[in-house]
């Protein structure tokens, strides 16, 4: 029998992975299960070895008390890290004081190059205490532990590093990481290092040379750290006691001077590779006052939230094609619990195609051979196995137990070909010593009693079927026990493919042999012989691509019935291209209106100086949000005196219900200046811009908030805002509205309140939103001028207050429908030393750095099935700058099986049949389309234009039905007016010196093809040009599924109308027709 496809890519991969090693078969667990092997302990070694003292050079305090020392790195997600560090010295005695956290600055200083640190990211700072209440204990107060999360890193890059305070000059030396892959299911991590229960003894320091010589690029560390209340507590010899010098107290003392040196010890190696920890038994450190795991919670950062966890005890994460997922055992882990529950959600959100391997990690092992710990925990293991096993959990790592053993694969202990791997790494080297006892030797069955855990009941239990049944333990090995061996090492987890991994345990002697090693084995995953097990498993792509022809058919079927059925037919982009229609103004509405004036009651200011207004949301993530909001009083006049932003905190409450806020998270604050040094002209600084990025939310969720400082009770009336869905092929946003050239006038209210009433979930807006360039500085009508009240004026004045309005304006909607936004060239706002964009930069929190831009000026981000890329006609566009590679990146990591959607934004049309600003902008079409119709976008939207026009898909100005449907919306009520000229129109043709872009070169072009061949304009509607309008509106947008949107264009004459529109279609995606030219189309499986 031949080999399948899939076998024989699997094996050429192995052949060529491994090409040039000896020939040494390594097993692979298809040939599993293996009869099981022990290797006793070998007596030439010692069984453990002495803690390290507190002067040890790897332990001792080497750089000033303000500067950072224990650098450690942990994921946050693959384009965010998390960098802690300590500065200030620890005190330990009978009397301790406190440091005051807010005393030092929390920053990361970071770049791509070495010397050169361009970026800057702040976070947050605590301490915490170990008191012991007693006469001769000792009390401890840590020093300052500061945590800074790096946002909006390129995935698999190398960044380079310092972190401190700058102001004191007290920053790190340079360090450096390298970022993890995006998840996807061909792309993993170099080497994945797997250690516990370390504890800092000679044997601890083998361990980690060793592990380092391995090269690994993250390490997860699985419980059982420092064993700090092993130290001077037990005489530093390891001999478990309850406080020896101080028998009689009544809690068990810790030294936690050993968690510092700790830090100190592995910061040679986590200050450049990220570590992931969960808690082990001997982080507990209880204090009198009940207090638990004070040291393990404050010490370490974990994406707790970032994973929809509200506990450091437990949090998932992703690195390339590996879901990890990190369990508490210290915690309530039954089924009713929260723990649970999340545990539940977490798994029933991995896609198995994106990220095939499911690896789970806890400190206590279920399947354990050795009498220490025997069926210790088998209570967690009775209410969580089974949900793992259903969900096809691959590799199980856990620790606690001081030795190495590795299962065959198991089920409610059974051999199970789908069960997962369970390997035990409790062997890192700490001061108790290896273990050598089994529960299978003579004489070394422990009882029931002899194993109780620190948390949790006692559930042991008799076997009830096989060799062992009716007894506590096995008379041999355990046939589920595959390896064990006594001796301290660590593993190395090189996942090679979405099928094969290869697990290498080291033991600590084997450090100085070349290609030694105590157990290695290629763990393989069989998803087509466990499917019916794996809730979460790839369908074979045969039958996936028959079920999805059949979904997709039956959705088609459904909404011709609904259009049939229903009362009006709303058309399809599948009956296209439709002749063009053109609704001309309607002469009895009034062409533009005048400005709202600044004392309007929609734009003046409510809130007391120190208090929250203009709150804004914006999408940072599916599981966070940006909220901003200006405190202060903003001065307009010749002379201004800037506000001070450190006088008044950015903080953000929030929590699920109404009323209450048990979470917290602070932010930045800033200002910005605009300023015109000529007589006559007027200067503005800005009130204080705050910004806080809330994380850790969960998507498809309702928050409640309040914003301010609450040290001067100065918070915000409460709000609320829904979390949008997770990238999902299956869940989109409820709707998006889309608007543009709002203003501040009297047609912008009729928008904004039509807009409202329609009830989105998000706004696009598309540029040119408060035209503070077209108030005072032009008699407050309307009329372009370059400062009509000083006509000699080198620059155009503007008129900022107008921003501010804006704001206020914006608030009801904005502070509970976030809003995403784009420049527009009435945002440029130029000043006198070349300083452009000033008041957009710095209002608005937009995720740049999170979509891997370092720019505001072009980003993306994901709203459940749609991606959103939002590009700069204001800055460099060319095919050879930043934005254009940035653009290119970001389109090829889109997964159209997890977004099909894919949504482009910016201001000034490409597509555009009006005499206003007609081919103003042909250069940029020049350098950009071709990329985005490589990629299939679905839909552009923009602006400019002050009236509505929806394009036939088209490409380089043919008809073409994968092309993308261009609409303008840039008739938000302007103080402009609408625009009623078109191109075609007799007279109205401009010449090409007409329409200069405000950036940019000028391509004007003659139509080289089809009936305007050889013409500036057309004689007639463009055919690419299915329906405009002359009319002031907004858009909105309402994806269906994966192939069809509803796109309904609003007037703002229908606003009292119910069931009333101006234009309105079905937009169908066909990425079967089209798939040659979307590059990132799924390939089929035949191919």
């Amino acid at each position: 029998m031949g080999l399948s496809p899939l076998c024989f890519l699997s094996s050429l991969f192995l052949l060529i992975h491994f090409q040039g090693v000896p020939a040494k078969h390594i097993p692979t667990t298809l040939e599993g299960p293996f009869a099981p092997v022990t290797h006793r302990f070998d007596q030439s070694l010692r069984q453990g070895s002495d803690d390290l003292p507190m002067n040890h050079p790897r332990l001792a305090k080497k750089v000033p008390s303000i500067f950072p020392e224990q650098i450690a790195l942990a994921i946050s997600s693959p384009t965010s890290m998390w960098v802690s560090w300590v500065t200030g010295d620890a005190q330990i005695g009978p009397k301790v004081t406190p440091l005051d956290p807010s005393t030092v600055a929390s920053e990361v200083w970071y770049g791509v190059e070495s010397g050169k640190y361009p970026f800057v990211q702040r976070g947050t700072s605590t301490i915490y205490n170990q008191f012991y209440p007693f006469a001769d204990l000792w009390n401890y107060t840590s020093g300052i532990i500061h945590h800074v999360r790096i946002e909006g890193l390129e995935p698999a890059k190398r960044y380079f590093y310092k972190c401190g305070d700058s102001s004191l000059s007290a920053m790190s030396e340079e360090h450096s990481f390298g970022t993890l892959p995006l998840p996807n299911a061909n792309v993993y991590p170099h080497r994945i290092a797997v250690v516990g229960d370390l504890g800092l003894t000679s044997n601890s320091t083998t361990t980690i040379d060793h592990l380092t010589q391995n090269d690994p690029s993250m390490i997860l560390m699985v419980g059982d750290l420092t064993y700090a209340n092993q130290y001077l507590t037990t005489g530093a010899k390891g001999v478990p006691c309850f406080s020896c010098a101080f028998p009689d107290a009544p809690i068990r003392e810790t030294y936690q001077p050993r968690w510092d040196g700790w830090g100190r010890f592995m910061e040679p190696l986590t200050s450049r590779i990220p570590m992931m920890v969960i808690e082990g038994n001997h982080e507990i450190e209880p204090q009198i006052d009940g207090i638990t795991f004070a040291s393990y919670s404050t010490r370490f950062a974990v994406p707790s939230q970032e994973s929809g966890s509200n506990s450091s005890f437990y949090y998932s994460f992703e690195a390339g094609g590996v879901h990890f997922i990190m369990l508490g055992a210290y915690i309530d882990y039954n089924a009713t619990g929260a723990q649970y529950a999340w545990m539940k959600e977490d798994l029933q959100r991995v896609d198995r195609r994106v990220t095939p391997w499911l690896v789970a990690t806890w400190h206590p092992p279920w399947y354990n051979s050795y009498s220490s710990h025997y069926q210790e925990f088998e209570c967690m293991r009775q209410e969580m196995e089974a949900l793992l096993y259903q969900h096809g959990v691959d590799i199980v790592f856990t620790g606690h137990v001081h030795a190495y053993e590795r299962m065959n694969r198991v089920y409610n202990y059974t051999l199970d070909s789908c069960g997962p791997v369970y390997i035990t790494v409790g062997d890192g080297g700490n001061i108790e010593k290896v273990d050598i006892d089994h529960a299978d030797d003579p004489g070394k069955c422990p009882s029931p009693s002899d194993n109780e855990p620190e948390f949790g009941g006692v559930c042991h239990l008799n076997f009830s079927s096989g060799p062992a049944k009716g007894k506590f333990c096995w008379d041999k090995q355990p046939e589920w026990s595959a390896y064990r061996e006594s001796s301290f090492g660590h593993g190395i987890l090189e996942v090679i493919n979405s099928t094969y991994a290869l697990w290498t345990w080291h033991r600590n002697q084997d450090i100085y042999k070349e290609r030694s090693h105590g157990d290695q084995i290629y763990i393989v995953r069989q998803p087509e012989l466990c499917s019916a097990r794996i809730k979460s498993v790839s369908i074979s792509s045969n039958v996936e691509s028959q079920i999805m022809r059949l979904r997709v058919a039956l959705e088609k079927f459904f909404i011709f019935w609904f259009l049939k059925v229903t009362a009006k037919h709303i058309p399809t982009t599948l009956e296209g291209p439709f002749a063009p229609v053109t609704h001309r103004f309607d002469q009895s509405l009034r062409q533009g209106s005048d400005d709202l004036p600044m004392n309007h009651p929609r734009l003046a200011k409510k809130a007391p100086s120190i208090f929250p207004e203009q709150i804004a949301l914006a999408i940072s993530s599916p599981t966070s949000m940006w909220v901003s909001w200006v405190t202060g009083d903003a001065q307009i006049g010749p002379k201004v005196t800037p506000l001070d932003p450190s006088t008044v905190a950015s903080e953000v409450w929030y929590g699920v219900e109404s009323g209450k806020y048990p979470f917290l998270q602070r932010g930045t604050s800033t200002i910005y200046n605009q300023f015109y040094p000529f007589v006559g002209l007027l200067n503005y600084t800005s009130g204080i811009i705050h910004h806080v990025r809330i994380e850790g939310l969960e998507p498809a969720k309702r928050y409640f908030y309040k914003c301010g400082d609450s040290s001067l009770s100065a918070m915000s009336e409460e709000h609320s805002f829904g979390t949008l869905p997770l990238p999902n092929v299956n869940a989109y946003p409820c709707r998006i509205a889309v608007v543009g050239d709002l203003g501040l006038t009297s047609n912008s209210t009729t928008t904004i309140d039509h807009l409202t009433q329609n009830d989105p979930s998000m706004i696009l807006m598309v540029g040119d939103l408060t035209y503070a360039n077209q108030y005072l500085t032009t008699g407050a009508k309307g009329v372009p001028c370059f400062s009509c009240a000083f006509p000699d004026a080198p620059i155009r004045e503007t008129y900022q207050p107008r921003w501010d309005g804006w704001g206020r304006f914006m608030e009801p909607l904005t502070s509970r429908i976030p809003m995403m936004v784009i420049e527009g060239n009435h945002e440029i706002e130029p000043q006198i030393d070349g300083i452009t964009f000033a008041s957009y930069l710095t209002r608005f929190a937009v995720p740049s750095q999170e979509s891997g831009s370092n720019s505001s000026f072009y980003y993306s981000f994901n709203a459940g099935g749609v991606h959103f890329i939002m590009l700069g006609a204001y800055i460099d566009y060319n095919t050879t700058g930043a934005q254009y590679a940035w653009m290119k990146e970001d389109l090829q990591r889109v997964d159209r099986r997890v977004t099909p959607w894919l949504v482009a934004t910016w201001h000034p049309p490409w597509y555009n049949s009006y005499s206003s600003h007609y081919q103003e902008f042909e250069c940029m079409r020049q350098e950009m389309e071709a990329l985005l119709y490589q990629h299939g976008v679905d839909i552009v939207f923009t602006g400019h234009v002050h009236a509505y026009e929806r394009m036939n898909r088209v490409y380089n100005y043919t008809l073409d039905s994968c092309g993308p449907v261009y609409i303008t919306v840039g008739d938000g009520g302007n103080i402009e007016k609408v625009d009623i000229d078109h191109a075609d129109d007799p007279g109205k043709c401009p010449s090409p010196s007409d329409n200069k872009p405000e950036f940019g070169g000028v391509c004007h072009l003659n139509i080289s093809s089809g009936p305007a061949k050889g013409k500036f304009c057309w004689d007639k509607q463009p055919e690419w040009s299915a329906y405009r309008e002359s009319s002031f509106g907004h858009g909105i947008l309402e994806v269906i599924n994966s192939t069809y949107a509803l796109w309904t264009w609003h007037r703002n004459q229908d606003i009292y109308k119910e069931r009333s529109h101006g234009d309105q279609i079905y937009i169908v995606r066909q990425p079967e027709l089209c798939s040659a030219r979307i590059k990132s189309v799924s390939i089929s499986f035949n191919v």
